[in-house]
């Protein structure tokens, strides 16, 4: 998958990668946080996709990841 494409995607589901992270993280700032490491995590790694189809799934485990990462 191209990374452009990739950001195409991720800009489609800001609303809802942010409503996620808020939910996590109850604090305006520390919500745009995790969502720019979700980002971040995601586009570095978007080669390893090879099936456009498994964009959201893969983007959702790295959600769920870094959002652990982060707790911790």
């Amino acid at each position: 998958m191209e990374r452009k494409q990739a950001a195409q995607l991720i800009q489609e589901q800001m609303k809802i990668l942010f409503a996620f992270a808020f939910s996590k993280v109850r604090n305006k700032e520390e919500a745009e946080d995790l969502c720019s490491e979700i980002i971040v995590q995601v586009l570095n790694s978007i080669k390893i996709i090879k099936n456009e189809e498994a964009f959201y799934g893969y983007m959702w485990a790295v959600a769920r990841n870094v959002k652990d990462l982060i707790r911790n």
